[in-house]
């Protein structure tokens, strides 16, 4: 057997194992985890948008030196959106 097939089936056996643990569930909690995800998945979309406009309105403002003071800004973004510290 090649190595192809080997991970091919390890894949595979993930996927079943998957499927198992979502078959659990019971409808109703299927249905709550999906408008959870869902609503997790607005509120990024959200939270981008809002980040793009605050960029947009950073770059007007600077002239300039928006591009530097921009790259600082978003390496500031990213930066508070890491969290290495644990909570407890």
């Amino acid at each position: 057997m090649s190595t192809w097939d080997t991970n091919l089936e390890s894949k595979m056996g993930l996927t079943s194992k998957a499927k198992n643990v979502w078959d659990t569930y019971t409808p109703t909690e299927r249905r709550d985890i999906a408008i959870y995800i869902t609503g997790i998945m607005f509120y990024k979309l959200g939270l981008e948008a809002f980040n793009g406009s605050i960029t947009t309105l950073a770059v007007d403002r600077f002239g300039k030196e928006a591009f530097k003071k921009q790259g600082m800004l978003q390496g500031l973004n990213q930066a508070f959106q890491v969290s290495d510290i644990p909570c407890c």
